[in-house]
């Protein structure tokens, strides 16, 4: 997310230096795959582009076409997913209409 990495940024500050809104930003339940040692939860972030004419959009995500492997008795996590008005897009480092 602008003006960098979404984990690290807090939504105040996105929203007051870009024309994003973000609806909601939460850790995502029982994203790191179950089992006694569990892995870190992925993210949701559902946002709206507040401004007029056109946008661009630049993501970038690991673990989208194979999960991260389950360790000392833990089993895999879920894979990575970005979905654009309703469509999911498989493989976030190629270019989507």
């Amino acid at each position: 997310m602008f003006p960098g990495a979404v984990g690290t940024i807090p939504v105040e500050i996105v929203e007051n230096n870009s024309p994003i809104f973000v609806f909601r930003k939460e850790f995502l339940c029982d994203s790191g795959g179950p089992g006694r040692h569990r892995g870190g939860c992925d993210q949701v972030v559902e946002f709206k582009i507040q401004c007029r004419g056109e946008a661009s959009l630049a993501c970038m995500s690991e673990r989208a076409q194979f999960p991260a492997r389950g360790v000392q008795g833990g089993l895999p996590g879920a894979r990575s997913q970005f979905v654009v008005n309703g469509e999911l897009f498989i493989d976030p480092k190629k270019r989507s209409p």
